[in-house]
């Protein structure tokens, strides 16, 4: 029972308390945010390369001699390499001490050599066979090479050095040499 204001005795009152603010409620995060997967098979193939080795750790040359010597390179990533076409696989002068020893088997200036197979799938070896004519010029050369695709991209991982000692005089024998 209260009492009015005056002292009157009022009944059947309600007294509705104010609200109290809550905290907002987290919400659950939406399953499934991610992308949908890609279809099997539906990814890019890669280029990539281990070196593991060459026919030759030092060369030493004559002046104008020619001499052939190979590198060979695992094939590391998803693509397979091939001998031509789009997905052809090349080693590539990557230096300027390299395209000193261009020789004319050599398809450009800056191309060293095809593919020795016709591919190379993932796993396997490759073998890249190159002629280098030595200079004229008596110099210790570090030429560079490595892989690069049709399409420019270069095989990271790839480079090679090929150490090179110039000598003035012909060794002694025939100055076409095979070194495999």
């Amino acid at each position: 029972v209260l009492v009015e204001y005056f002292g009157n005795p009022v009944s059947n009152i309600a007294v509705t308390p104010k609200p109290v603010p809550q905290p907002a409620t987290p919400q659950p995060a939406p399953l499934n945010t991610a992308p949908a997967p890609a279809v099997a098979g539906a990814t890019t193939p890669t280029f990539i390369a281990a070196y593991v080795g060459r026919s030759d750790e030092l060369l030493t040359l004559a002046s104008g001699e020619t001499v052939s010597v190979w590198v060979d390179y695992q094939n590391t990533g998803t693509a397979v390499w091939n001998k031509d076409g789009s997905d052809a696989v090349f080693l590539m002068a990557d230096s300027s001490d390299a395209a000193l020893f261009a020789a004319s088997d050599w398809p450009s200036t800056t191309q060293a050599a095809h593919l020795n197979q016709d591919q190379v799938a993932p796993g396997s070896i490759g073998r890249f066979s190159v002629t280098l004519k030595a200079p004229a010029s008596l110099v210790d050369a570090r030429p560079t090479f490595s892989l690069q695709t049709a399409s420019g991209t270069k095989l990271a991982e790839s480079a090679v050095t090929i150490p090179i000692h110039i000598v003035a005089e012909q060794p002694a024998q025939n100055t076409d040499r095979t070194l495999f």
